[in-house]
């Protein structure tokens, strides 16, 4: 709480001109402006700092916002029904998206909050919203990598390897399909 310095002297009572001289009268009230207009510049730059504080603050708040958007941009489409698409203002309040994001932003902000209080250096800040990504969304994290590896299985069992030495492989037969082979290749087909 600032004090009001507005009129420094308000409490004051006025000088009795019947005990104290008219010039200690007048310095005094010329003293009494002097601190006055000193207390209204002090005033106006408190006001002019506020103003500062607060336009810095809100263009590092933007700047943050944007950083965190080309963040989760970066994830990719893979995370785009979990986090949603466009900027954190393009989301409702209420969706599940825009609770995602804020899980990841207090979470780095629970992290950075952390390493302050221990007095150390946090890492960048990249790497925070990397490891804050990876908890909050760690079923999502599992279920891409899930599927990319059965897509991967899936591809590798539709493709013929070659043993080496240029051999081909050969192809396990019953003993049934051995001997219709055997008879197809002396009595032909």
């Amino acid at each position: 709480m600032e004090a009001d310095i507005s009129d420094p002297f308000a409490d004051l009572p006025a000088l009795d001109p019947d005990e104290t001289s008219s010039e200690v009268i007048a310095m005094f009230d010329k003293m009494k402006e002097m601190i006055k207009a000193q207390a209204d510049d002090l005033s106006a730059i408190r006001d002019s700092q506020r103003e500062s504080s607060s336009a810095a603050a809100s263009a590092n708040s933007a700047e943050v916002g944007r950083w965190f958007d080309k963040q989760v941009a970066g994830l990719g489409d893979d995370f785009s029904d979990a986090l949603g698409e466009g900027d954190l203002r393009s989301l409702s309040e209420g969706s599940s998206q825009y609770a995602k994001r804020s899980e990841i932003a207090e979470y780095m902000a629970i992290m950075l909050s952390g390493y302050d209080a221990q007095g150390l250096q946090a890492p960048p800040r990249e790497d925070v919203f990397r490891n804050a990504a990876r908890h909050v969304l760690h079923d999502e994290y599992d279920e891409i990598r899930s599927r990319k590896l059965s897509g991967k299985v899936k591809q590798r069992s539709g493709q013929h390897i070659q043993r080496a030495g240029n051999r081909k492989a050969s192809v396990v037969q019953t003993p049934e399909e051995e001997a219709a082979a055997a008879l197809d290749a002396k009595f032909g087909s």
